[in-house]
């Protein structure tokens, strides 16, 4: 055995290295070591482990690799290597992890490599990768790990892919795919994480995903997806990140989606969804990195069983109809990231940490929301001055139904006693009248009579 990782050698791999018939395992990882794989290393019969990731080695992988057929691992990801990935390797009979990933391959992955009957890990990440998935992917039943996303690989998920019983790991991300996820993945059940985000996949979610009881991730974004959000998905209980963002899935959400008590992050957004946002999603105690229902048509207040989540760190409604007020994120003190922006939303502002440092960006496009004059938008402010506010309003309110009041009385009073006087007055100048009346008329009459 010859060991020689992570040191700082350099220079290139010794061709006389070939020479050792017996070498079982050859390990220069993480060093500096330039050149090219000589192709020489097919003397080395015993060879079990090649390890020589994490170099600067350039060129071609030599066909010659394929005659090391008690070869095991090989290794050779953060190179600098070229080509294509010789069909040879399909010779390694007894091949169990194969690692390339990121270098600069070209070419299509070779259909022999899914004959071999004990390859457990395929990992090409990051290359440039053309061709398609080979159709006989389903052939190779004790894959537990497949990795190829970052390339050019394009055509469709081929059905075949229900038969890796054993696989738990398969990410297709980055690529040229198209066409529907089969439903035969459903057949997977030993996965648990899912990746086929950033292709063209398009079609509805197959509902079978619910049979994957193991699944923990499950990431579709960027695609052209479209149908609903499978209600099924609620039997998932392992499923902590489920993101299904910049599709064109419509529809409302699932409400069953508050069953999923592991979800840690929950990206819906940038899709066609409507209605309200479910009450059952404050149901999910675990979500704790990001709730993510942006860009969507959703509407309603935000419910007041969100306040639960009081783990989560991330949080964006913004671009939808929302309504209502802000209340329910008064209490979601965890919270470092929110956007509200672009919606119906009124009233005042939580006063918490958060709320204080919002960026205004993050509040715009809400007509109703005191935004503008943030030093007087807190519900704080609204609680203390704005009551003492009220009360004297309500004090000067009392005073001058008071006054008013008073001087109504005074005026009424003033009026009566005015009237009174006024037959006060008349009476007096009748009495008199008739008192001269009746001296005068009797001096006449006895005038008159004498």
């Amino acid at each position: 055995m010859i060991d020689l990782s992570l040191n700082s050698l350099s220079g290139t791999i010794p061709l006389s290295l070939g020479g050792l018939s017996k070498l079982e395992e050859f390990m220069i990882s993480d060093n500096n070591v330039t050149g090219s794989i000589p192709s020489n290393l097919s003397n080395l019969t015993n060879l079990m482990q090649l390890q020589l990731d994490t170099n600067q080695i350039s060129g071609l992988i030599p066909s010659e690799i394929g005659m090391l057929s008690k070869m095991t691992v090989f290794f050779a990801w953060a190179n600098q290597l070229e080509g294509s990935i010789p069909a040879s390797l399909a010779s390694c009979s007894n091949l169990q992890a194969l690692d390339l990933s990121h270098n600069s391959l070209t070419g299509s992955i070779p259909a022999g490599l899914f004959q071999l009957k004990n390859l457990t890990k395929v990992l090409l990440i990051s290359n440039d990768i053309s061709g398609s998935i080979p159709p006989n992917i389903g052939n190779c039943s004790s894959l537990v790990r497949l990795r190829l996303g970052d390339n050019r690989i394009a055509g469709g998920i081929p059905r075949a892919i229900g038969d890796l019983r054993s696989v738990n790991f398969l990410d297709l991300s980055g690529n040229r795919l198209s066409g529907s996820v089969p439903d035969e993945i459903g057949s997977c059940t030993e996965l648990q994480m899912i990746d086929i985000s950033n292709n063209t996949l398009d079609g509805p979610l197959p509902n079978t995903l619910s049979s994957l009881s193991g699944l923990q991730v499950l990431d579709v974004s960027v695609n052209q997806f479209s149908g609903q959000i499978p209600a099924s998905l609620a039997r998932l209980a392992s499923l902590n990140k489920l993101i299904l963002s910049r599709n064109s899935i419509s529809g409302s959400i699932p409400s069953s989606l508050g069953l999923c008590s592991s979800l840690q992050l929950l990206d819906l957004s940038s899709n066609k969804l409507t209605g309200t946002i479910p009450v059952e999603l404050g149901r999910i105690e675990a979500l704790e990195i990001a709730l993510n229902l942006s860009c969507n048509g959703l509407s309603g207040p935000i419910p007041p069983q969100i306040s639960a989540l009081n783990k989560l760190s991330i949080l964006d409604l913004s671009h939808n109809q929302l309504d209502g007020d802000l209340s329910p994120l008064a209490g979601l003190d965890n919270l470092v990231s929110l956007n509200v922006s672009y919606n119906k939303l009124t009233g005042y502002l939580p006063d918490n940490k958060l709320f204080r440092q919002l960026s205004p960006m993050d509040l715009a496009g809400n007509e109703g929301l005191c935004s503008s004059n943030r030093d007087s938008c807190f519900l704080s402010d609204v609680g203390s001055t704005g009551l003492a506010r009220n009360r004297n309003d309500i004090r000067r309110s009392r005073r001058l139904k008071l006054a008013i009041a008073l001087l109504i009385t005074l005026t009424v009073a003033m009026v009566v006693m005015g009237i009174i006087a006024v037959i006060r007055a008349r009476r007096d100048i009748e009495m008199t009248m008739t008192q001269n009346w009746g001296i005068h008329g009797l001096g006449n009459l006895l005038h008159s009579r004498s």
